[in-house]
């Protein structure tokens, strides 16, 4: 289990952030700072600075941030198709790194658009061929990214709906107004019984109170 998961949002180590806003500046930087260089350093240095940010979003920001990752792969068919990896449950991203993960992927896109379109006004075509090259390979991982987003989350939503209907209901049973218990004659305890029978031999033998007495005394004929 990753334990970094298990620690409270506010109380998250602040590095994985930090590393990701050095390695969104660090191209932009080092582009501004390399203008001035033979034009084959610049491809170099460019390409080399590009691929390293490219590698650290995809591999090692997106899966601390946001806990996600792309990477495609052959199918049985033969076919290359996206998948993505997700950092298991109990990880849940923080606001604020999603927040930071997304803003500045897209602030990078528009700054490297903003300084190729500012390239060709100068009409330096390296430069421009540079940062558009750029701008697509960052433009590239964040498609991806919106794209396995999107298919995480609607994993996420059929994985709950499954459970949900998985779940077994049951519902308790009324109970009916004549029960068994009432229904069940109960056993007679053998003495009651006996004293029931003793009483009525003894009413048997006494003799009958009402008859009339005159009829003992009238002779016989």
């Amino acid at each position: 289990m990753d334990q970094a998961s298990l620690i409270p949002s506010n109380k998250r180590s602040p590095v994985p952030s930090i590393i990701y806003v050095c390695t969104k500046i660090f191209p932009i930087l080092t582009f501004l700072n390399l203008v001035f260089l033979n034009p084959i350093v610049q491809i170099i240095v460019f390409i080399l600075v590009s691929l390293a940010d490219f590698w650290l979003t995809k591999n090692v920001c997106g899966m601390q941030l946001i806990g996600l990752r792309w990477y495609f792969e052959f199918q049985a068919n033969g076919k290359l198709a996206l998948n993505f990896y997700s950092k298991p449950d109990p990880f849940v991203p923080t606001e604020q790194d999603s927040n930071t993960f997304w803003m500045l992927f897209i602030t990078e896109i528009i700054a490297w658009a903003v300084i190729a379109v500012v390239e060709l006004f100068l009409r330096s075509l390296l430069l421009f061929l540079n940062s558009t090259i750029i701008m697509l390979i960052q433009l590239f991982n964040f498609l991806l990214y919106v794209k396995v987003h999107k298919l995480a989350k609607e994993a996420m939503e059929r994985e709950v709906l499954h459970q949900i209907q998985g779940e077994a209901v049951s519902f308790p049973m009324a109970k009916s107004d004549y029960s068994e218990e009432e229904t069940v004659d109960e056993p007679v305890d053998p003495d009651i019984l006996n004293k029931i029978q003793i009483s009525d031999s003894e009413s048997n033998d006494q003799p009958d109170t009402n008859q009339n007495p005159d009829q003992d005394n009238q002779p016989s004929v």
